[in-house]
């Protein structure tokens, strides 16, 4: 999956450090909108990828650090991105595949994806990502939002 961040728009602009909010649907209404903001998104993603999140969660624990990555359907996008949302407090997220497992969630990607071929190897890769511990400490420990992309893209170049 080599260069598949050149198809994604990852930027600063899309970064969100120290979040508090206290749900799920919060911190996900909070992103969506500013990728509708943006101009990323159609306004039909915010409530497309809430409803999404309903029906399949996307909670995962990664040792010590929880991770959401919620998506929805491309339909609903203009511009291939991912909001980063690191969390000041951990809010609890349903685990994926389980509707009433909860994950304490610190760290949120959420993928808006145009094509459907390349969700499913964006989220093969993060996943992969999800293996290393490290990747998401160094995403906690970041002071900024160049320095979240940064490393964000580093995580990427070292597994090509």
């Amino acid at each position: 999956m080599s260069n598949i961040l050149n198809d994604i728009k990852v930027s600063p602009s899309l970064v969100f450090m120290d979040i508090f909010d206290e749900t799920d649907k919060k911190i996900i209404e909070k992103l969506s909108t500013h990728l509708f903001n943006q101009g990323l998104v159609k306004k039909s993603y915010i409530q497309a990828i809430l409803k999404r999140e309903e029906v399949f969660p996307t909670g995962l624990q990664c040792e010590d650090i929880g991770v959401a990555i919620p998506h929805t359907d491309p339909e609903h996008v203009l511009t291939q991105s991912i909001a980063i949302g690191i969390l000041k407090e951990p809010v609890l997220f349903r685990q994926m595949g389980s509707n009433d497992i909860e994950v304490p969630v610190q760290i949120v990607l959420m993928l808006a994806v145009k094509e459907p071929q390349k969700q499913i190897g964006f989220l093969q890769e993060l996943m992969g990502l999800l293996q290393q511990k490290k990747t998401f400490i160094t995403l906690l420990g970041c002071k900024s939002q160049q320095e979240a992309v940064d490393k964000f893209n580093d995580f990427f170049e070292k597994r090509k």
